[in-house]
């Protein structure tokens, strides 16, 4: 199979999780990274040549770097290929759910999630000396507050303070492009989260129309039961769920900390990510069914009630842990 071929599920078994761990040196060079050439025609991996940018093709790199076929480097190389029609980017080391691979989940790639992600660094590091609480934003307010000339100003002055700390270069500024490109990086790990934790918005949106559902249903004894089994069986696992947002948000919350323990800390990230993910998928046919359900429309509601109860009592057995 060479690098142009179309890759499907078909021809590989995708993992759940694609860790783009490559074997050769040429992949650990720093900052190398694979992205689409500026006409849009051509994947290749950008690679520093001291103070300019190489790009090698894809399609060049196996026979030019002895790649063989079947290796695991191979496979990576055609995952790159696959994901570069959804993602703007890829670097080694990056790790990405099958799903922004294949395209079928297109909300994990939305650009407004890496726009909140940036933003949410940024107010952590503009408001520390303040103690300011940002958990208390919605997502307009944080994207909206970190736009702010002051937040700009306060958060520079961290990445230089924390770049004197860092010490990701040879002089000032090499330092502090470090230090942002460490943060970039992080950002980008976060943006997987803030999608999870929209998405499963819809989650809450599901148990709020069962309550109202509640009041509708209050002289259908069997309908209004399921409703009732159903918030008890699911009440502690979504409140468990979201509050992994809230240890993840707590966990990373110090910017500069995070950033000197970056590999310990991105491999909890894509742990915690994994494990959101797979509860959203548990959910994913459920919610889908419920999404354009009026709370006011009793039409059927009683057979989704009564599926949405089959679910809770078939996945949240109270005895057991999620």
């Amino acid at each position: 199979m060479t690098m142009t071929e179309e890759v499907s599920l078909e021809d590989l078994s995708l993992p759940k999780t694609i860790d783009f761990l490559f074997e050769h040196k040429l992949f650990s060079i720093d900052c190398a990274v694979f992205r689409k050439t500026s006409d849009g025609d051509e994947i290749a991996l950008f690679v520093p040549i001291g103070d300019a940018v190489a790009g090698i093709p894809v399609r060049q790199i196996a026979d030019g770097f002895e790649i063989k076929d079947n290796s695991i480097d191979s496979k990576l190389l055609h995952y790159v290929t696959m994901g570069l029609k959804y993602v703007r980017e890829i670097r080694p080391g990056d790790s990405l759910p099958r799903e922004v691979l294949l395209g079928t989940a297109p909300w994990m790639i939305d650009e407004k999630y890496k726009t909140i992600a940036r933003s949410r660094i940024k107010l952590q590091l503009a408001l520390q000396s303040t103690g300011e609480d940002i958990g208390e934003f919605t997502t307009e307010q944080l994207i909206a507050k970190a736009n702010e000339t002051e937040m700009g100003v306060l958060a520079e002055k961290e990445y230089v303070a924390m770049s004197e700390k860092l010490t990701l270069g040879e002089n000032v500024e090499d330092k502090l492009e470090g230090t942002k490109e460490l943060a970039e990086r992080l950002a980008m790990e976060m943006c997987y989260i803030d999608a999870l934790r929209e998405q499963m918005q819809k989650i809450k949106l599901v148990q709020k129309k069962m309550k109202t559902f509640a009041s509708s249903y209050s002289n259908e004894k069997s309908v209004h039961e399921s409703i009732i089994r159903c918030n008890t069986l699911v009440d502690t696992p979504i409140r468990e769920t979201f509050d992994r947002f809230d240890e993840l948000d707590a966990y990373t919350c110090e910017v500069l900390n995070t950033l000197r323990q970056f590999d310990t800390q991105v491999a909890h990230i894509r742990e915690v990510r994994d494990q959101l993910r797979d509860i959203f998928m548990l959910w994913e046919e459920l919610l889908n069914k419920w999404a354009d359900k009026n709370p006011s429309d009793k039409a059927d509601a009683d057979f989704l009630i009564r599926e949405t109860y089959q679910f809770a009592a078939r996945h949240f057995v109270q005895t057991s842990e999620w």
